[in-house]
Formats: structure tokens, C-alpha cells, sequence
């Protein structure tokens, strides 16, 4: 098996997609530098159920510096789950892992009107 497909396994077996936005990160984050395998985590779509986040890393101007940014290019939300503050916790999560490790900076947040 190829790293990216055992990360791949990992990241599917997580049973939320907070934890799996959380295995996903972190093995961005270590194999950053593997053109092997994160090539195959620079675009990816954490599925769970029938709920859906295509999150990508991108390259920003931030503050006068250009750095490595994140984006939550959509989510999709069943809609037996909508107005129950899914979005919000999705969210909340996401940015509550990335202020963990120092890695949450503040920027124009924009929105769009992508559907996954």
C-alpha cells in the first residue's frame, strides 16, 4: 500500500468529519514535504455520512506575507441537519484544531455560493 492510500484509509475511517479534518491536517502537515503523497492531500473531500467539506491548501498574501492558507472551499449539510448549528460546529472545530497549533491567522473571510 502507497502512503497516501494508508493516509487516505485513515482519514476515511474517522468517524466525523471534524476527526476527519483532524487526520486529514495533520498528514498534510507531515508530509508536506512528500511530493508522494501530498500532492493527493493538496485537494481533498472529507465525507462522512451524508455530510461533505472540500478543504485545500492554498497560497495567500496575509498580512503582507504570502503563506500557506487553508480553505473550506464548501460543506454540504443533509438537510434533516440544517439550522441545527452543524455548520457552526464544523466550523467552530476547524478553527478551534488550527488555533491549537498556532496556525490560525485572521483574514477577509469570504463566501460563495459553491455546492459540494
Amino acid at each position: 500500500m502507497k502512503k497516501y492510500q494508508l493516509v487516505e484509509s485513515v482519514v476515511e475511517q474517522a468517524p466525523s468529519i471534524e476527526l476527519q479534518f483532524l487526520a486529514w491536517i495533520t498528514a498534510a502537515q507531515e508530509f508536506e514535504s512528500d511530493p508522494s503523497v501530498f500532492p493527493y492531500l493538496k485537494l481533498y473531500w472529507l465525507r462522512r455520512d451524508d455530510f461533505k467539506m472540500h478543504v485545500r491548501w492554498t497560497q495567500r498574501e496575509v498580512n503582507g506575507k504570502v503563506r500557506r492558507c487553508l480553505d473550506i472551499a464548501s460543506i454540504y449539510i443533509p438537510e434533516k441537519y440544517q439550522n441545527q448549528g452543524c455548520f457552526r460546529r464544523i466550523v467552530g472545530s476547524v478553527a478551534l484544531t488550527l488555533k491549537k497549533r498556532n496556525r490560525l491567522c485572521s483574514a477577509p473571510f469570504k463566501t460563495g455560493t459553491g455546492h459540494a
